[in-house]
C-alpha cells in the first residue's frame, strides 16, 4: 500500500490525495471487521473485498492513463 500511495504522491504532488487513500484503506478495514458482527452475514466481507479490489484497479488504471 505504501508503494501505491508513494506513486500517487509522485504523480499528483498532493498529500491530500494520499491522505484520502490512507483513510479509505483504514475505513474499509474497520468495515470488514464490524459488518459481519452488525449484520450477522459472513459473506459480506468477501463481497466488500471484491468491491474494494475492483475500485482499486479501476482507480489505478485511471491514474496511470490520465496523469502519465
Amino acid at each position: 500500500m505504501g508503494i501505491v500511495i508513494g506513486y500517487v504522491y509522485v504523480k499528483t504532488k498532493s498529500i491530500w490525495v494520499c491522505m484520502i487513500i490512507h483513510f479509505a484503506n483504514n475505513f474499509t478495514t474497520v468495515l470488514e471487521e464490524y459488518l459481519p458482527i452488525l449484520t450477522g452475514v459472513e459473506w459480506i466481507t468477501i463481497a466488500l473485498d471484491l468491491l474494494i479490489m475492483l475500485i482499486g484497479v479501476i482507480s489505478l488504471m485511471i491514474l496511470i492513463f490520465t496523469i502519465s
